[in-house]
């Protein structure tokens, strides 16, 4: 069993496109997919300069 991590855009249309090359051809495979909304990260913390 072989395990493929990346991140892909869900265009407009709601649908995730996925073209993995796995190098077999011709069999039958079984493919799971798990998948997580990536929130944004907070903007960076700029120092207080004021006195």
């Amino acid at each position: 069993m072989h395990c493929i991590k990346l991140c892909s855009h869900v265009g407009s249309d709601g649908i995730l496109h996925l073209e993995i090359p796995v190098g077999i051809t011709d069999k039958e495979i079984e493919v799971t997919v798990t998948y997580q909304q990536l929130e944004p990260s907070a903007p960076p913390k700029t120092p207080n300069l004021s006195h």
